[in-house]
C-alpha cells in the first residue's frame, strides 16, 4: 500500500511539533504546505537525489583505516 502525502494544515502542525522537539532528527520541511512560512522554499523545488553520486576515492579510505591497529579480541 503506498500512502501519497498531502499537505494540510495538520501534517503542518505534526511536521512543526517534530521539528521543535529534541528526537535527533527533523521532518522533512519540504512537506509543508507551500504557503508555510516555514517551507523549505527554492531547495524544495530541486529533484530529490537518493542515491550516491560521487564515490569516495582512494586517499578517504585509506585516511580512515590509518588509525591505531586494534589488538584481535582474545589475543
Amino acid at each position: 500500500m503506498h500512502l501519497e502525502h498531502k499537505p494540510s494544515d495538520e501534517t503542518d502542525l505534526l511536521i512543526s511539533a517534530v521539528n521543535e522537539a529534541d528526537l535527533g532528527w527533523k521532518a522533512d520541511v519540504c512537506k509543508y504546505q507551500k504557503s508555510n512560512s516555514k517551507y523549505g522554499g527554492a531547495t524544495c523545488e530541486k529533484p530529490l537525489m537518493l542515491a550516491q553520486v560521487k564515490e569516495d576515492d582512494d586517499e578517504n579510505i585509506q585516511e580512515e583505516t590509518d588509525g591505531p591497529k586494534q589488538k584481535e579480541f582474545g589475543v
